[in-house]
């Protein structure tokens, strides 16, 4: 089970790369965020009961992904399931989506007369968009109102296109625009990205959509506020049932993990901070042994999916190494009853404080606890790693780990940004631990 479920992750990256984009990042932040806590025998049924009827879905989807990868290459459907497969086999140009032009809809909106209109779908795109705009928009809006309505909109109401996975495309014809947004509530990235575009050109707020076609094909938003850009990714948002505002106006640092590259000199540069959700809502944390606590408050919210922390940047700790140690420690924390996704930690403007978001998530298998201790090179932040388990296992119960790989994890986050692409070092910021090359 366990082999078919790392090939998922491997076919999903390469599949939505064809058929229009996922989330290229760990796949922690697309699951759905655990509801109960473990500390109960009915909790723990139910968890079980909710993990082998995804892990059936899983299974589903995997025989299906399969099918599609066997007619994309002349390998058997039997050898992509046992993971014998090439991807060099796969063509990412063949299938890329055309932007949607919504200049036709937004003239006839800001006109009123949609006489000029000739599409039927694009007349429907205008009805629906008009409905949308009387019911989520109220006067006195500022345009950062405006914008976050519309995300919110936009993430409640639709879903990703898994029909564009499937061996027989039924239903995802118009997935990439608009039209697929409002009438079949079934769209991927370019179809999120161009529904977010035209109500932003609609409400007169400057946008423009990123279409990346150089690892595959994924495509979101930028947005002006205030004379500052941000990036907006509803499709890459960590949410299931709600969303985490976890790619919710972020600066260019925070999106370009070089997982989808875009030309910089193209587009205005990202840098805005003022209207980012986490540094806007972000509650004081004075010390890294309260996350737990914190954490479980809110798995225990219904109106919150994940919580946001403002903590100190410890004495003497450079701001970016303690980012990095804080989302690798972060992303390794498990237990019985779920584990914790992080979001990109941010560095405040007076440099002395970061910002990160994490949410707990269902857990399926719980490795082994390190009995090592992480090198003191890799802990800028002079972090117990015992103590942290302590708290962790207080509020959520059953065993506790950070990954057994977790000296691996830290090591990339602190160097992987410090590195030549032909692999000649950059001066680091911290002392680097020669063991760990």
């Amino acid at each position: 089970m366990k082999k078919k479920l790392i090939l998922l992750m491997c076919v999903c990256a390469v599949m939505t790369s064809v058929c229009g984009c996922s989330k290229s990042e760990d796949t922690k932040s697309d699951s759905k965020a655990a509801e109960s806590s473990a500390d109960s025998s009915e909790g723990k049924e139910e968890t079980a009961e909710g993990a082998d009827k995804r892990i059936e879905t899983l299974e589903k989807n995997l025989d299906n992904l399969a099918e599609v990868l066997a007619t994309l290459t002349e390998t058997s459907k039997d050898d992509i399931l046992n993971g014998d497969f090439d991807f060099d086999d796969f063509n990412f140009d063949e299938d890329i989506h055309p932007i949607y032009d919504d200049t036709a809809v937004v003239e006839a909106y800001k006109s009123g007369d949609k006489s000029k209109l000739t599409d039927e779908k694009d007349i429907y795109i205008l009805d629906s968009v008009s409905k949308a705009i009387d019911e989520i928009i109220k006067d006195g809006m500022t345009d950062y109102e405006k914008e976050f309505a519309v995300y919110n909109y936009i993430f409640n109401g639709t879903r990703y296109d898994d029909s564009a996975l499937a061996p027989i495309d039924s239903s995802g014809e118009f997935s990439h625009t608009p039209y697929g947004f409002f009438h079949d509530h079934n769209t991927i990235c370019v179809g999120n990205a161009t529904t977010f575009k035209l109500f932003m050109d609609i409400l007169g707020i400057d946008c423009q959509i990123i279409h990346s076609t150089e690892n595959g094909e994924h495509a979101w938003d930028i947005v002006k506020l205030d004379d500052e850009w941000y990036h907006v990714d509803v499709t890459f948002d960590g949410g299931d049932t709600k969303p985490l505002y976890s790619y919710f106006n972020v600066t260019d640092d925070a999106k370009d993990d070089g997982s989808y590259p875009w030309d910089h000199d193209e587009f205005p540069a990202c840098e805005g901070t003022k209207y980012n959700y986490a540094l806007q809502n972000a509650e004081e944390c004075d010390s890294i042994y309260k996350i737990p606590e914190l954490l479980k408050k809110a798995s225990e919210d219904k109106d919150s999916s994940a919580v946001y922390l403002k903590l100190p940047v410890p004495d003497g700790a450079d701001a970016d190494a303690y980012c990095k140690q804080l989302e690798a420690i972060m992303n390794s924390l498990e237990c019985e009853s779920g584990y914790v996704s992080a979001t990109v930690p941010i560095v405040c403007d007076d440099g002395k404080s970061v910002v990160v978001g994490g949410t707990i998530v269902d857990s399926y298998d719980i490795p082994d606890m390190p009995d090592e201790k992480d090198p003191e090179e890799l802990n800028p932040g002079n972090v117990d790693y015992d103590k942290l388990r302590e708290s962790f296992n207080e509020q959520f119960g059953g065993e506790v780990s950070l990954s057994e790989d977790i000296e691996d994890q830290i090591y990339y986050y602190m160097y992987q940004d410090f590195y030549d692409s032909d692999g000649s070092e950059v001066k680091p910021i911290i002392g680097k631990n020669e063991e760990l090359k």
